[in-house]
Formats: C-alpha cells, structure tokens, sequence
C-alpha cells in the first residue's frame, strides 16, 4: 500500500514539473522577443530625418470598409499611394503613451491566365504575420520619445477585421497583393523596485488588417510546366483556400521565411520636432490553425464546357499564400 501512495505521489510531482516545464517554454518564447528589442542584438533599423507629408491611410480605425471600393479609396487605399505611416492619434497607457498610424504592407503575388478571373480574399479574423520592431535600455525613470535604434521582432501575428476581395485579375499575368495595416508605436516604462531603476521600452507592431487591394501593375508571367501536384484538368468557378499547416507546432519549426519586404517610412512629431524613419517591413510565410486562411476566387469566363486548366500552390505549400494557373492553350 505504501509503495501505490508513493507512486502517486511521484506520477503527481512528474505531471506538475511537466506543465511547469510547458509554462516556462511559453515564458521563455516571449522573453526571445524582450531580449531581441534590447539594445545589445540587431543591426541599426533605422535612421532620424524629415517628416514625411501625408499619411498613406485611413484615420478610423475601425475600418468596416462598408461602403466598398470608393469608401476604401476615400481611406487613403488608392493604388497610388506610397507606403508611408504617420503617427497620430496619441492616447494614454500605463506608464507611458501610443500612437496610431495606417499604411500598405506588400505581400504575394495574384496570378490568372487566359479564360480566368482571380481576385485574392481575406476574411474576418483571417491571420497573416507581419513584421514588428522594438527596442529596450535600462532607465532610472527617464525614456527619451523614441530609442536610438530598432531592432527586428520579427513576425508578428495580425489579423483582419473586415471581410474582402480584390478586383479581378485577367490575362497570363501576376500582380502583388498589399494589405492595409494599422501599426501602433508604444513607450512605456517598467519599474523594478525601488532605488532599482527600470527599463524602456519602445514597440511598433501591427494590430489589425483593414483592407486588401492589388498593387495594380500587373507583369505578364506564365508557367512553364505543370507540376506533380498540380489538380486539374477543371472548369468553371471555385475558390481555393490556403490552408495553413495543422500541426500546432509548425510555427515553430518552419523557418521565417519573408514572401515580400515593404520600405516604409513611419514618422512623427516630438518635442523636439519633426523626425522620420524608414525600416523594412516584412510579410511571412505562415498559417494558423482555427483561423479562415486568405483564398484566391477563380472565376471562368472562357465559356468551355470540358475541363481546361490546373492549379497548384507555389512551391506545393499554402503558407506562401500564392495559387499558380495553367492551361496548355491559353
């Protein structure tokens, strides 16, 4: 009888250790991304200088987009525009304040052919990862409006708070998808103790997807081949959808790979007046489970009734986000 109370006991100790060991890897997860803001890791990320015009995006952040395409366009969401962020909006957080600011991140390509019609779709609560920045430095209480320099945080996970599509794409071409990001800039300052002194810390990282729109300079492009894991021959409409990996732990092991890179400039005022930056924003390669991943919608407007044409993912992987047409006669 002993022995059975000693080998509860001991299956009880093991259980424990073993979510104190799943709670320490989480903790340490998020420590990875404290420790890449800090001052000793990554290169300069950007540098001060004027203050960019205008802002490249809308001012309400809410964003329903209801009014479609020309209540987008009223939103800054032209295709026209540059990729610029303007930091407004400030408001209050413990220990310190945030900034708002709305602006065009690229991401992957739409592709069509002869006979099809494709438009790229998100919808509400779709997820992507986009690239996020910061920086921290001990403090005695006193944190400059904007750090030295920003290091990489890597991707960050968004996601989307509207339900879209793009306008369609004809023709054996390809043409870059961008989204609408909201990023925020936070400083805040964390206290240690007393006569201890504290840390810094400065973030920018987006928090939501408000519109997807194509980059509207399309380039001619046709496969020249049909892969393995093509599907096809189809016909007619369909939608596909890019789903992301089902393993919980892929996101871990796959490596980060970025699909596109978007220069922007983010800008603000400061007391000292007015200062810019420009950093690489990057779009990866991702998918999360329980989430609606983006689609591509194909539409037929060949008129064939047998079935005519294949598609396929870039690289036989949906995280890429990007769906590859064929047919042997267009």
């Amino acid at each position: 009888m002993r022995r059975g109370v000693r080998d509860t006991t001991l299956a009880v100790v093991l259980a424990s250790l073993a979510i104190l060991a799943s709670l320490g890897a989480l903790l340490f997860l998020n420590d990875l991304r404290a420790v890449a803001a800090d001052e000793h890791y990554g290169p300069l990320g950007g540098t001060l200088g004027g203050l960019q015009a205008r802002e490249d995006g809308p001012r309400d952040g809410r964003l329903a987009l209801e009014g479609g395409y020309v209540a987008q366009q009223e939103r800054g969401g032209g295709s026209g525009g540059g990729h610029s962020c303007v930091f407004e909006e400030w408001t209050y957080i413990p220990g310190g304040w945030r900034y708002r600011c709305y602006t065009w991140v690229l991401g992957p390509y739409l592709y069509s052919i002869e006979g099809l019609e494709t438009s790229f779709g998100i919808r509400w609560r779709t997820v992507v990862y986009i690239e996020g920045y910061g920086y921290g430095m001990p403090s005695t209480g006193y944190c400059p409006e904007l750090p030295p320099r920003w290091n990489s945080l890597g991707k960050m996970e968004v996601a989307s708070t509207v339900s879209w599509e793009t306008s369609g794409l004809r023709g054996d071409q390809r043409d870059r998808i961008r989204f609408g990001v909201t990023y925020v800039l936070e400083r805040y300052y964390i206290a240690v103790g007393p006569n201890v002194g504290g840390r810094c810390v400065w973030r920018i990282y987006p928090v939501e997807i408000w519109g997807v729109e194509r980059l509207f300079s399309p380039e001619q492009y046709r496969a020249d081949r049909v892969p393995y894991h093509a599907t096809g021959p189809v016909r007619g409409d369909r939608s596909v959808y890019f789903a992301p990996w089902r393993d919980f732990f892929a996101s871990f092991r796959q490596p980060d790979h970025v699909v596109a890179s978007t220069p922007v400039t983010f800008s603000m005022t400061t007391s000292a007046g007015p200062v810019s930056w420009t950093l690489p924003v990057g779009f990866y390669r991702a998918g999360v489970p329980g989430r609606p991943p983006p689609y591509v919608r194909i539409r037929d407007v060949s008129g064939r009734t047998s079935p005519w044409y294949w598609w396929w993912f870039r690289d036989n992987d949906p995280t890429y986000y990007e769906l590859i047409l064929y047919s042997y006669s267009s």
